[in-house]
């Protein structure tokens, strides 16, 4: 009789561990699941973001039709500010424009600052562009104000498969906004990430966590975001900006906190950019140097 029962017990018990061994791996799906959810999405973070957004502007050209995104490289001596964006955002035709063709811009190209966006400024083409890079330098016919910081910026080749990063540009409105992603290889000349460049958002910084430019956003491409590097930007940039007498000139910022030592690339003093020849505010007509191309992006369907 005691040993009957001695028995009943043992199966029973080995039922209820059978039973709850079956359970717990199920339990401890749903708990990972329900932390999954509650994961927020990846994000730049708000100090990054309003490191940049000084260095932001929002281009429109063809009577407000068409719109994109630059950022101010350096400020000139009478304090106007030097912008970088995208060829194809200022450019009239640009993807139907023979290679071997001068590209035609529109005469009617204004910005606004991300922070201070009621109020235009008319710009003007400078003679910098590199067709195949899609690279332009524009420029503000009058001073911007001083809080308008020139964008610090990281050697790209610091920025490599997994590293985060956001597109930053107006992609809806007049509110400068990111959007989020990782970058997934370098190829072909481009950072590639996984993240779509909106429309509005083409010729704006690519930057990483910590608020530094890596690279420009040029377009989409089945579902990638497609970046021209900002390694390969930096070069044909040292050899415009020092045709510019200047004032301030973006730096490449090694560390993100300030507590930390910073190295820049101030290349030269404001007083030693001053070339012959050169006129107006000190925009010298030239020619970037010729560097080998990088191959031509893949169409945009």
């Amino acid at each position: 009789m005691i040993k009957s029962l001695f028995k009943t017990l043992v199966i029973i018990t080995l039922i209820l561990q059978a039973v709850d061994s079956g359970a717990q791996p199920e339990s401890d799906k749903e708990k990972a699941a329900e932390k999954e959810k509650k994961k927020k999405p990846p994000e730049i973070s708000t100090k990054a973001y309003n490191k940049v957004a000084p260095s932001v502007v929002k281009i429109e050209c063809d009577a407000g039709n068409k719109i994109g995104t630059g950022t101010i490289v350096a400020l000139n001596e009478n304090g106007r500010a030097i912008i970088l964006t995208a060829c194809h955002v200022v450019a009239i035709d640009f993807e139907n424009t023979p290679v071997d063709s001068p590209l035609r811009f529109y005469d009617d190209i204004v910005v606004r600052l991300a922070t201070d966006t009621l109020t235009v400024r008319s710009c003007e083409i400078l003679s910098f562009q590199h067709r195949e890079k899609d690279l332009v330098l524009i420029a503000t016919r009058e001073p911007v104000p001083e809080k308008n910081l020139v964008i610090n910026y990281n050697r790209s080749k610091h920025a490599g498969p997994g590293t985060l990063i956001a597109a930053m540009g107006f992609p809806d409105s007049d509110k400068l906004s990111q959007t989020v992603g990782n970058i997934k290889r370098v190829e072909g000349g481009f950072l590639i990430f996984d993240a779509n460049i909106a429309p509005g958002s083409s010729g704006g910084p690519l930057i990483d966590k910590f608020g530094r430019m890596v690279g420009m956003s040029r377009l989409t491409f089945e579902g990638e975001g497609y970046a021209v590097p900002l390694d390969s930007i930096s070069i044909l940039m040292d050899g415009w900006l020092k045709s510019i007498i200047l004032k301030r000139l973006w730096r490449y910022q090694k560390y993100a906190n300030l507590g930390q030592k910073m190295t820049s690339d101030w290349r030269f003093l404001a007083t030693e950019f001053a070339i012959a020849g050169a006129a107006g505010y000190g925009i010298a007509v030239a020619v970037g140097p010729k560097d080998l191309p990088l191959p031509p992006p893949p169409p945009v369907e």
